[in-house]
């Protein structure tokens, strides 16, 4: 048996099927593939944040990577002020592409990504420092890309100093030397360095996630409302996103007898994390409920039987954003209700009805459903 802890709340799995990077270090209390309370959740983000309002007190911009580090820059924007904008890179359809920063995640399952850019340059006028937020700092290679983009395209970059803020760190003292010499640095929760070989695990035993079986056609489960979110691949202050978050938390407990219910399950849709987290510990405290968060992913990875290996089980499923792409979700087990949140405005039929039998196969009678209007 091999060992798959890392470090304090995170675990080695494989990738599936990724001849780039054949390993992902899976945060346990991040809410993005294994279920977590929010409470947890949100006490590592503003962790994160906190550390980093410390050490640059007059930070207000903070800017996230999608998918996994989303609800991450949400969270640690909280604790760096009620005024601090927030928003979050993308590899969704923005309103005009000609104001987007294109770069590459090379390591990554969808290597494309782009920063809505429009007005950003007025936005660093008030702020000492740009801090921009990712769940885990390897090698750079993804950091250098964005910089380096940014600078040439928006003038006020080139002499503003620059604030990586992630929860794990795993550059190499002359690495990170590189980048502090180009104006910028570094805070974290975790800096453990390490070569990525050590990472490279025999992975005997894993097996693909299931394809799951579902209706391609079909009308929508009947419990589902609409909800207008901010779209946070736009800059937001980051107290009216959580004063939104709120709101969408009172609407579903209008909606749902959530005293009835023990353990709920609070599932957001690939970079739509943030909501999904706030809502639950908003309607946990009020309601008395247990509630779990975690995202369904555009990440394949495999599945192990191994007591320490993080991904248990996982499921390939349609996406709600765009009908030929494959999401994945992980980890799924009974809850007394689930409630899926998703900023998607016309997810198809097909893609919602094999997640809901996916949470029906697993004893889960009770689904409730939010999207985007």
């Amino acid at each position: 048996m091999e060992n798959w802890n890392f470090c304090s709340k995170i675990k080695i799995a494989r990738r599936h099927n990724n001849k780039k990077r054949s390993y992902l270090l899976v945060n346990t209390v991040q809410a993005k593939h294994i279920p977590t309370p929010p409470s947890e959740a949100l006490k590592m983000y503003h962790a994160l944040g906190e550390k980093i309002h410390k050490a640059y007190p007059n930070a207000s911009l903070v800017i996230g990577f999608a998918e996994t580090a989303t609800a991450i820059a949400a969270g640690a924007a909280e604790a760096m002020g009620e005024d601090t904008i927030c928003f979050h890179t993308t590899r969704e359809k923005v309103d005009d592409e000609s104001e987007c920063i294109l770069f590459c995640e090379e390591h990554s399952h969808a290597v494309e990504q782009k920063l809505y850019a429009k007005d950003l340059g007025k936005l660093l006028d008030s702020t000492d420092e740009a801090v921009l937020i990712d769940d885990e700092i390897s090698t750079g290679k993804t950091l250098f890309n964005i910089i380096s983009a940014m600078r040439e395209k928006i003038p006020e970059f080139k002499d503003r100093r620059i604030v990586v803020g992630s929860v794990l760190n795993r550059l190499t003292k002359d690495r990170e030397a590189f980048f502090n010499e180009n104006n910028i640095y570094f805070e974290s929760l975790y800096h453990v360095v390490c070569d990525d070989s050590i990472l490279e695990k025999s992975g005997e035993g894993l097996i693909a996630p299931e394809i799951a079986d579902g209706r391609d056609k079909g009308e929508f489960p009947q419990n589902f409302f609409r909800f207008k979110f901010p779209y946070t691949k736009y800059p937001h202050k980051i107290s009216d996103y959580r004063e939104r978050c709120d709101e969408l938390a009172e609407e579903l407990i209008n909606r749902v007898d959530f005293k009835k219910y023990g353990e709920v399950l609070f599932l957001g849709t690939e970079e739509c994390m943030f909501p999904a987290v706030r809502a639950a510990s908003v309607i946990e405290e009020k309601c008395g409920i247990r509630a779990y968060c975690h995202a369904t992913t555009r990440s394949p990875i495999s599945i192990g039987s191994d007591m320490d290996y993080p991904i248990r089980s996982g499921f390939a499923i349609g996406s709600f954003y765009e009908d030929e792409r494959v999401n994945y979700i992980y980890n799924i087990r009974h809850y007394d209700a689930a409630v899926v949140i998703s900023d998607s405005i016309c997810p198809s039929a097909g893609a919602v009805n094999i997640l809901d039998g996916i949470l029906k196969k697993h004893g889960i009678s009770n689904v409730f459903y939010c999207l985007g209007e």
